[in-house]
């Protein structure tokens, strides 16, 4: 028996995704709840498992193609139904057997004589010429000129407010994709707001194409073409959706985290599950969120609204083959560092290994990118909404410091931070002081640590 696989439904906001890699190949045996395909939504990588166990029978899909859900991805053949079929194959036999031999008997007598009578044809002729002759009908032309809600595109009529017609030319925009209002009138307001959600669905429906032309690279040399994945194709969108709508303003600061790093290396010393850096950030930065809620909170201008959140989840970036994923580390208030550090560590192993759901990227109020394994001495990160803001971590170098209390240099652990901010809602004073107090708390860390 032929088992059809399809795709299921991705998540609740994804119900298409990318073919990424076919894990199993023809003839090949899979059991039940064995991955075959990976999907790459708008947001991670999915495994796709098998439901019942069989041989592969037939592959209807391709790498890198585009499929959605319920649409058939393989055919597998049920190998446990091979027998029973085969025992009632055998047994349904003899009553067929039985049944032709009954066909035989019937195809071997005289055939009816079912010739037509050359009259009947004739009749049954006639219809289909009588429709043929039927001369056709052409529409009459209105000639009547006095109907101008009918003939003018601009509804030339006492219906439509003098103004709203004279925009509505200027723009190009015809008043029958208005609706009038319940006096059955069009006004000057109505097509101001529909040339908005002419002009937004513009921008959503051709974010994907670029206005950069470029040159014919094959006059230079060979050249490669690789289809770009779904999550990169959805970086890009929102790269470009954060940079076009959000005037961006970095802060930078540096933390002295000479005492911090001592203590990490004492209290792991000794335990298995490492208290990272990057847990202790997350901690921090939720017990600075407590104070500075307008970082916690989400900009919504259509409503001229601020949505401040009493809950704190953190994103946080991490970097896999496919391209950089955000986790989120949901109610970071009631977890502690040992906690925090053991969740970021199933999280970025989820990513990096393309078992992410969705649902785990959802929800964050504010974003940390720790890019201090990696290098660098500063960068600045993008805001993607609907947060507000978004901490850079560089790599973290032994420096000078002068001590008051020395009165001498000495070598100091010394952390860059960087902060991008929507500068819509948070003002650069609000922005220094939110870092500060973020500096601060990783310089005295023990309250939060214990």
């Amino acid at each position: 028996m032929d088992i059809e696989v399809t795709l299921p439904k991705i998540s609740d906001n994804a119900e298409k995704g990318q073919i990424s890699e076919i894990l199993v190949s023809e003839g090949d045996h899979v059991d039940k709840e064995q991955a075959v395909i990976v999907v790459e939504s708008d947001k991670a990588a999915v495994e796709v498992p098998v439901e019942e166990e069989g041989t592969v029978k037939s592959i209807k899909v391709k790498q890198d193609q585009e499929i959605g859900a319920g649409d058939l991805i393989m055919i597998l053949e049920n190998d446990s139904s091979n027998a029973d079929e085969k025992e009632d194959n055998d047994a349904s036999e003899d009553k067929n057997s039985s049944k032709d031999d009954k066909e035989i008997e019937a195809k071997t007598e005289e055939p009816k004589d079912d010739k037509e009578d050359s009259s009947t044809k004739e009749e049954k002729k006639q219809p289909a010429q009588a429709k043929e002759e039927e001369p056709k009908r052409e529409p009459k032309e209105d000639t009547n000129t006095d109907d101008k809600s009918v003939k003018s595109p601009d509804h030339d009529s006492p219906a439509v407010a003098p103004l709203a017609k004279k925009l509505a030319r200027q723009l190009g925009i015809s008043l029958y994709e208005i609706d009038p209002n319940e006096q059955g009138r069009i006004t000057h307001d109505a097509v101001i707001e529909h040339a908005r959600a002419l002009i937004s669905n513009s921008n959503n429906q051709g974010g994907s194409s670029s206005k950069i032309t470029l040159p014919d690279f094959t006059k230079w040399g060979n050249i490669e073409e690789k289809p770009l994945s779904s999550i990169r194709n959805t970086i890009a969108q929102k790269t470009l959706l954060s940079w076009q709508e959000i005037p961006q303003v970095t802060q930078f600061d540096n933390a002295d985290i000479t005492v911090l790093n001592s203590f990490l290396k004492d209290e792991n010393e000794n335990s298995e599950q490492k208290v990272t850096l990057t847990a202790v950030l997350t901690k921090v930065m939720q017990v600075a969120l407590k104070e500075f809620p307008k970082f916690n909170a989400s900009l919504d201008l259509d409503n001229r609204k601020v949505i401040y959140k009493d809950y704190y989840n953190i994103s946080i970036a991490v970097a896999t083959d496919n391209g950089l994923l955000m986790p989120v580390i949901k109610k970071v208030d009631s977890k502690s560092v040992r906690q925090l550090a053991e969740e970021l560590n199933t999280l970025a192993d989820k990513a990096r290994n393309k078992k992410l759901a969705p649902q785990a990227m959802e929800g964050g109020n504010i974003a940390l990118s720790n890019q201090g394994g990696i290098g660098g001495s500063a960068f600045t990160p993008i805001v993607f909404p609907p947060h507000v803001a978004i901490i850079g971590v560089s790599r973290a170098s032994t420096q000078p410091v002068y001590s008051e209390e020395s009165k001498g240099w000495e070598p100091k652990q010394i952390l860059p931070l960087s902060m991008s901010y929507d500068h819509r809602l948070i003002d650069g004073a609000e922005a220094a002081a939110f870092l500060k107090r973020i500096v601060e708390l990783l310089e005295k860390p023990m309250k939060i640590i214990m």
